[in-house]
């Protein structure tokens, strides 16, 4: 099918899970002309969605590259789950071979990623660094959550006890909605700024120092610090039947082999948006990179952050 004339911006998208399908058609149906690598379904080539061999040769006279959001270690990214078709390793480094410089779009950059997009002139858009983006991915991480929880428990949320450890972007939106399904919220605030968000939502709330003494009679522990606090001894204060789940990036804050030892339910719920959610995770990163696209096209723009949410 002949490609349409494109009303933004030429765009390859490594299509390496459902969420990242979503982005590609979010992104086409804007207007810009999309390039997949990857997992693009049978049959869903359209006028503005491509189905391209490979990452490096789609980046070719591309604006932007919206690259792995998950998985990418370095400059190499790592397909896993069970969209990934059990598809190996693969490298970033190409894209910046003899290529004329683009933005490439990542969720959180290494190091090493950051070093050879500068040394190659590549504009680095950081999806972690967009506030924006940050706070409607703590909503759609949210809902995630209490999807776990809500086919695990043999409760209701309602009338639960229910403690957030952490009182960021997702603690703050899971308390919200925990309370607002009737359940009895306790806060484990960090700081002064946790106290007052506490405060201000009407949440009780305690000190991390206090956590053996807040989840006793809990029904389900969410934790979102990406710090060691569920120990031993936090976990052995909890009743047999609590569930927590573990909301925090990287290796989370649950101390996973005291769960085994103790018998307690542990879910250790990394990357909910693309599991959960996959169509509005995707539509999320479609409208920041098109919002970012418009803005940096403005004469004069100089910014290499994602813009402030104009695109539709």
């Amino acid at each position: 099918m002949p490609a349409a004339k494109p009303l933004g911006p030429v765009v390859a998208v490594a299509v390496l899970d459902t969420r990242a399908y979503y982005a590609a058609c979010g992104l086409a149906r804007r207007g810009a002309q999309v390039r997949c690598v990857g997992l693009l379904p049978p049959g869903r080539e359209g006028p503005r969605l491509e189905r391209w061999p490979d990452l490096a040769r789609a980046a070719a006279g591309a604006e932007v590259v919206v690259g792995p959001l998950a998985g990418v270690c370095g400059l190499r990214y790592h397909p896993a789950g069970r969209d990934a078709g059990g598809a190996g390793p693969a490298d970033l480094a190409p894209l910046f071979a003899g290529r004329s410089a683009a933005a490439l779009v990542v969720l959180q950059a290494a190091p090493e990623l950051r070093q050879a997009a500068g040394a190659a002139g590549w504009q680095l858009v950081e999806l972690a660094r967009d506030e924006a983006f940050l706070l409607q991915n703590a909503a759609i991480t949210a809902e995630g959550a209490l999807q776990l929880a809500m086919g695990r428990l043999s409760v209701t949320l309602h009338r639960s006890r229910a403690v957030v450890v952490g009182l960021g972007r997702c603690g703050q939106a899971l308390a919200a909605r925990l309370a607002a399904l009737g359940a009895h919220v306790v806060a484990v605030a960090f700081n002064d700024v946790e106290q007052a968000r506490a405060w201000c939502m009407g949440l009780s709330w305690g000190s991390p120092q206090k956590l053996p003494e807040l989840v006793r009679g809990a029904q389900v522990v969410f934790n979102t610090a990406p710090a060691p606090v569920l120990s031993q001894e936090v976990l052995a204060a909890m009743p047999a039947r609590c569930l927590v789940i573990d909301i925090a990036s990287g290796a989370g804050g649950t101390d996973f082999e005291a769960c085994r030892r103790l018998g307690r339910r542990c879910l250790h719920a990394l990357g909910l948006p693309a599991r959960t959610a996959p169509r509005t995770a995707g539509e999320l990163v479609a409208r920041r990179v098109w919002a970012w696209w418009r803005a940096s096209a403005r004469p004069g723009s100089t910014r290499h952050l994602l813009g402030d949410g104009q695109g539709a």
